[in-house]
């Protein structure tokens, strides 16, 4: 449970914030102020220590302070969580923070609810572990579509060289043939064949056109 904010500094308006006299946290218990007073710095103190996230603090660094962000936070009775070098060394995942972050991520951004927020919130519900087994989920679900696409991709290029009147799954299904190498020169060696046949043929064309123009002349 947390217990107590111990002290926060250089983390926004926080400079050098401490909580003086019997500032233990209840089961429930309010806090109010101002606009721009520090309560989203706070919200965002306690989602760095349940997440691990050091970004949240970090770019809330107190602008014109020279010393790096600095936080102690009690947990329980006995548990201190200290914010300092950069990171938490030791973290407190049973937060749960519902303010503006988590309506934008969870609940709707402007006027529209997607189906990622829908998610979002089904991840709430489901718990520390409900989550992570949905996760997991997400993470093999995102496997399979990539596998699939990669899978459309392949069979479309396959597609191209199903020779015409002969079915994709025919053309897959065509056994090796462990003499293909052999035959295809067989048959590149033939094409050259019939090329100098072709062009053997030509030549005997051309020539007996000539010895044909030849008999006429001495005909005459």
């Amino acid at each position: 449970m947390l217990k107590r904010i111990i002290h926060v500094k250089n983390v926004g308006t926080f400079r050098n914030s401490t909580g003086p006299g019997n500032t233990e946290f209840r089961r429930l218990t309010l806090v109010h102020a101002e606009n721009g007073r520090g309560k989203t710095t706070l919200c965002a103190i306690l989602r760095s220590l349940q997440s691990g996230n050091a970004t949240l603090v970090l770019e809330r660094a107190t602008l014109d302070s020279a010393d790096a962000p600095h936080i102690k936070i009690l947990i329980n009775d006995a548990d201190v969580h200290e914010f300092k070098d950069g990171k938490w060394a030791l973290l407190h995942p049973n937060l749960e923070i519902f303010d503006a972050g988590f309506i934008a991520d969870n609940v709707y951004s402007g006027d529209e609810i997607t189906h990622d927020h829908k998610k979002n919130l089904c991840r709430v519900v489901l718990g520390t572990e409900g989550v992570k087994l949905a996760k997991a989920f997400d993470d093999q679900d995102a496997a399979v579509r990539a596998a699939s696409t990669a899978l459309g991709t392949s069979k479309d290029a396959v597609q191209t060289l199903v020779p015409r009147g002969q079915t994709f799954d025919g053309f897959i299904g065509l056994a090796a043939d462990p003499d293909i190498e052999k035959k295809i020169a067989d048959k590149k060696a033939e094409v050259v064949v019939l090329a100098d046949a072709e062009a053997i043929l030509g030549e005997k064309v051309k020539f007996d056109e000539h010895l044909s123009k030849a008999v006429e002349r001495m005909s005459w």
